[in-house]
């Protein structure tokens, strides 16, 4: 498995358990997935995801759902985009 593979389908079960997160009102569980997806994301070079996770993982220790809700929601387009940019980057160099 590539850095790029394990990188998109970790990110897939985080940002199922960021919804699980708030569809419960875990903000325990939101900020501690918030902080692993912001880690992954900045070592990947995501870093507009790492900073959306950054703000989560603030306001799930702030215990502040509300704020973070539209977050949340806007990071599955994010994440596509990422991907988007994985594949071209990781194709350009099997050329």
């Amino acid at each position: 498995m590539t850095l790029i593979e394990a990188f998109v389908e970790d990110t897939s079960a985080r940002l199922a358990t960021l919804q699980t997160a708030m569809s419960t009102g875990d903000a325990t569980q939101l900020e501690r997935t918030a902080h692993a997806l912001k880690s992954s994301s900045a070592y990947i070079g995501a870093v507009g995801m790492a900073e959306v996770c950054e703000r989560l993982q603030a306001l799930g220790r702030a215990g502040d759902m509300a704020t973070a809700a539209p977050l949340v929601e806007q990071l599955p387009a994010q994440f596509e985009r990422v991907q988007r940019l994985l594949q071209q980057e990781s194709a350009a160099l099997q050329l």
